[in-house]
């Protein structure tokens, strides 16, 4: 073999790699499986990947990981956009979708991966004016394709009103199955009991809503924690099924910063669910 010719057919041999997907689909499901807590997701599943889909998805990965973990403090990519006035911002898992809530429960959502960064419409306003709101997600770990769902609790105070809603997030396809953009479905839509006064902290996860609130018949630095099935509520009957966890009185401070969390189970179904809430 010609020494000259070397170089260059190595070099073409180990382009050639870089292009067997096998390579790609190892090095991105060795990547998911390595990070234990809160790993990125696929929007789709890796079968309808393209090798290059999956060598930019798997660099993308880890250089936000080494930004993430070195000490200099420097982002390993920035992206700089104008948004709505926001009441949440949440950063889906995976780094490609940021999505932003206003005070009347409008949902923006921003492609991060895009050229030029525009906000596109999620979820309509759900009520106006409102004088307090909160927002929930849970991504479904489960599903094969990037799906995530929204809870809300919106309270107007003329007239009087405590509602929640929850939406489904699907992914939209193009004509070669990739993702271009995410729709929303309405799931379920339905008032607060009327004992609650105001939600202060609201938790989503799987087919429950845990929130902490003040109740009407209760002490006003008081608060409880109630957990209700959303999924078999829905309308206007505030008749489901729900309890309140009997794990004593919540002390309300208005003016600390610091939060305190409580985590507990919902112990009245089979599947075991996790909640985090803080009261302030």
């Amino acid at each position: 073999m010609d020494i000259d010719t070397l170089p260059r057919q190595t070099c073409r041999f180990l382009s050639a790699l870089t292009n067997i997907k096998s390579i790609w689909v190892d090095l991105v499901n060795q990547h998911i499986s390595g990070i234990v807590d809160r790993p990125p997701l696929l929007e789709r599943p890796i079968t309808l990947y393209t090798s290059d889909e999956l060598r930019s998805l798997f660099l993308l990965w880890k250089s936000a990981h080494i930004g993430l973990t070195s000490e200099d403090g420097r982002p390993a990519r920035e992206r700089r956009f104008i948004a709505e006035r926001s009441k949440f911002v949440y950063l889906v898992r995976g780094g490609r979708w940021l999505l932003v809530a206003t005070y009347t429960g409008l949902v923006m959502y921003y492609d991060l991966d895009a050229e030029i960064i525009e906000g596109a419409l999620l979820i309509p306003e759900q009520s106006k004016p409102v004088s307090h709101f909160l927002m929930s997600v849970d991504v479904d770990t489960n599903s094969p394709t990037l799906r995530f769902n929204i809870a809300f609790s919106l309270h107007v105070a003329r007239p009087k009103k405590n509602m929640v809603h929850v939406w489904r997030v699907d992914c939209l396809l193009d004509g070669n199955q990739r993702v271009n953009g995410l729709k929303a479905t309405p799931l379920s839509s339905f008032p607060h009991r009327p004992m609650i006064s105001s939600v202060m902290k609201l938790s989503l996860a799987g087919p429950h809503i845990a929130f902490t609130a003040k109740r009407e018949d209760s002490e006003p630095h008081l608060a409880h924690i109630f957990v209700l099935d959303w999924d078999r509520a829905n309308g206007d009957s505030a008749v489901y099924p729900w309890r309140m966890l009997h794990l004593g009185h919540l002390k309300v401070r208005s003016s600390c910063f610091v939060l305190s969390v409580f985590i507990y189970r919902a112990f009245s179904v089979p599947r075991q669910y996790f909640f985090f809430l803080a009261t302030e």
